[in-house]
């Protein structure tokens, strides 16, 4: 049987705590790589890798909610559903896409198809392919999500998906396959991992409520020192992170963050500061993701030899983190703006 939702929350904390550490992962990875030219920082871009797999878990985590508690659903007809959520994605999708073409678009493509994989299939700007594995998983979402889910279950999809894994990314042979990452399909445990956690959420939290919080806290914030590890000792340098978001540590990293992360919505649910920091980080994490590359590139044409410099790693550390900031604080004025103009739906 499916565990039935009984509970009647619609607001989670802690998936504003998860949207916001993983909005400021995918800015850091992308400003660290896309400003600074040196290795150095490798170890710390590695650090959030996470951050894609986890918004990918609690994007079906929410779906899933939503749908139990009767805010959508698929016995009444399901184009509705896939019509309200899609269109959440195609049209910023589309939008930045097409001002990403407009941007960067070079002449002499020899044909329409190879136009479309460089522009359209995740190659775009950076972070589209977040947007294609969603569309793509969100479209089996109403078919897959009628699998039931149990503990042993997921495991056995845990097991699955690291077969799947080993091949792709530590093979000498296959890793080098460049299309080979780029499998949608390869996503898959993290949308059956939201849709158990949201059918089970109540479980999970209880469960959690014994083990210490100063514990709990430490095993979050040290999981993803597992992908920076495995990489240091099994990774061959690849400065794009594709491989690193199909290793064993990414997997076990994401499933750590998003679980323990559950534990901290009572403390969250206090009016402080801190919560009205991220939640507003996370209400804006949409635009952020879309704006970041188009920032980032508009400081690389500046040609800025702060960045040309050979720094001390302390130095270059800390400029990575200011330039982050600063990128996400101007992503948000500019969503601001954009908002104000009626384009909300890109944005927000």
């Amino acid at each position: 049987m499916q565990a039935k939702i009984t509970t009647n929350k619609t607001y989670y904390y802690w998936i504003d705590l998860l949207k916001a550490i993983s909005i400021f992962g995918v800015v850091y990875i992308h400003t660290s790589l896309d400003l600074f030219n040196t290795s150095s920082l490798i170890p710390v871009t590695n650090y959030f890798r996470f951050c894609v797999p986890v918004f990918i878990t609690i994007s079906f985590f929410l779906f899933e909610r939503r749908l139990a508690l009767g805010r959508s659903r698929l016995d009444t007809p399901t184009r509705r559903f896939l019509s309200n959520r899609l269109l959440r994605l195609i049209i910023p999708y589309t939008f930045w896409t097409c001002i990403y073409i407009i941007i960067n678009h070079k002449y002499g493509y020899s044909s329409i198809i190879k136009f479309v994989t460089n522009y359209w299939i995740g190659f775009g700007f950076s972070g589209q392919y977040y947007f294609v594995v969603l569309i793509i998983l969100t479209s089996a979402y109403p078919y897959l999500r009628k699998i039931k889910l149990s503990y042993s279950s997921l495991l056995i999809i845990a097991v699955l998906t690291v077969i799947s894994y080993i091949p792709l990314t530590y093979s000498p042979i296959l890793c080098r396959v460049r299309n080979c990452l780029e499998i949608p399909v390869l996503y898959l445990f993290y949308m059956f991992f939201g849709i158990f956690l949201a059918r089970n959420y109540e479980e999970v939290k209880t469960a959690l409520h014994p083990i210490n919080s100063h514990l709990r806290f430490l095993l979050l914030a040290a999981s993803p020192l597992l992908i920076v590890i495995e990489e240091a000792f099994l990774g061959d340098g690849d400065s794009s992170g594709k491989k690193v978001y199909f290793r064993i540590s990414t997997l076990l990293a994401t499933y750590v963050i998003v679980t323990f992360s559950i534990s901290f919505e009572s403390l969250l649910e206090e009016p402080k500061v801190s919560r009205r920091c991220i939640s507003f980080l996370s209400e804006w994490s949409l635009g952020i993701f879309c704006l970041n590359p188009l920032l980032i590139e508009t400081i690389n044409k500046l040609n800025l030899s702060i960045f040309r410099q050979q720094s001390n790693y302390s130095l270059e550390l800390s400029l990575s983190f200011l330039f982050t900031i600063l990128i996400i604080l101007a992503a948000i004025l500019a969503s601001f703006f954009i908002r104000h103009l009626g384009g909300k739906p890109l944005v927000k």
